[in-house]
């Protein structure tokens, strides 16, 4: 009787001290963090997801989230894949943002995640190199 006591003591004191949690930021219809031609986006099948995390030390951050640094993950992790048939994408689309963190007494991570459809607004090759050279 004496074990399962302790047990269920140890099982409270690790539920208090590790603490996790996740709510949504916000929603977009379309987002981005480089230049777009917004006239004629084509989209891309799949819904891809990146992320950015901070990393806390007793209280000392060590390093911070950006939501920038989030966007670009889910769109380079677009163009490395080979799904998007050629297409670069530049933005994303139907954008959901949300935030979690984890949290025990030693350690705090943070992290903001950004889910959304790709766009890549250059149908041609040719076009996107002809308007980098001007």
């Amino acid at each position: 009787m004496k074990i399962k006591q302790i047990t269920i003591l140890m099982l409270l004191i690790v539920n208090i001290l590790l603490i996790d949690c996740s709510s949504r930021v916000g929603d977009f219809t379309a987002i981005s963090t480089r230049n777009s031609n917004v006239k004629n986006w084509k989209r891309t099948a799949d819904r891809v997801e990146g992320y950015s995390c901070s990393w806390w030390f007793f209280f000392i951050p060590i390093k911070s989230w950006d939501m920038k640094d989030a966007i670009e993950d889910a769109v380079d992790i677009s163009n490395k894949s080979t799904k998007s048939k050629g297409l670069q994408a530049e933005a994303l689309l139907d954008v959901k943002l949300s935030s979690s963190w984890f949290t025990s007494i030693i350690v705090t991570r943070t992290c903001l995640y950004a889910e959304g459809v790709p766009a890549d607004s250059w149908y041609k090759t040719e076009e996107r190199e002809d308007q980098i050279k001007k």
